[in-house]
């Protein structure tokens, strides 16, 4: 953290039930996680979390269980969580595991799926009023609207202005939350180009 002090990490906790965890062979409890996460968050690492749905064995008591835990992962910090759904890989030892439906499909996962999306949203709160420098890279949907990519992780940031900006590093003032991916920015100032548009 001396040297990388604001870089991200990516956690794989992929559960919050620790007899999933046990079953599936993790080396380690969803508490032990939360352990270390709050080491590095002391020390300035930015963290985000991956969970996993649809292990094999999950139980609709272990998707009650991660959910829960999201709300542990809330209070010690953690800025945003991925969830996944479990892919069987050949030469694992879950090869011939079955691939879990969608959890938008899924009456119980659905509900993490919600949890996550909920949270990750309300996350993006937390940087209202910030400045962050951010690359613009292509037109969005609209007429002058333009996607621009924070240089030091976080949500893609939605800006207006002309196509000229498009390869600009800026400094944007996040000024909205559109949804659990996106927040809306104003361009405060053009740094420099770092591509030529033709």
């Amino acid at each position: 953290s001396e040297y990388l002090r604001g870089t991200v990490i990516y956690v794989g906790i992929e559960s919050g039930s620790d007899r999933l965890l046990d079953a599936v062979g993790r080396p380690c409890l969803f508490h032990e996680s939360v352990e270390s996460i709050k080491k590095l968050i002391d020390r300035g690492i930015r963290v985000y979390v991956y969970l996993l749905h649809g292990l094999p064995g999950e139980r609709p008591e272990d998707v009650e269980e991660t959910v829960k835990a999201i709300d542990i992962l809330r209070s010690i910090g953690v800025e945003r969580i991925v969830l996944y759904r479990f892919t069987p890989l050949p030469r694992t030892a879950f090869e011939d595991a079955s691939r879990p439906s969608a959890a938008v499909k899924d009456p119980i996962r659905r509900i993490l799926y919600e949890k996550v999306k909920e949270f990750n949203t309300k996350s993006k709160y937390r940087i209202l009023g910030r400045v962050l420098k951010a690359v613009v890279a292509s037109r969005y949907r609209g007429f002058r609207q333009l996607i621009a990519y924070p240089l030091t992780h976080g949500p893609v940031v939605i800006v207006e202005g002309s196509e000229k900006l498009i390869g600009a590093v800026v400094m944007v003032k996040i000024v909205d939350v559109i949804s659990d991916r996106l927040v809306r920015g104003e361009i405060v100032s053009v740094l420099r180009r770092v591509i030529n548009v033709k």
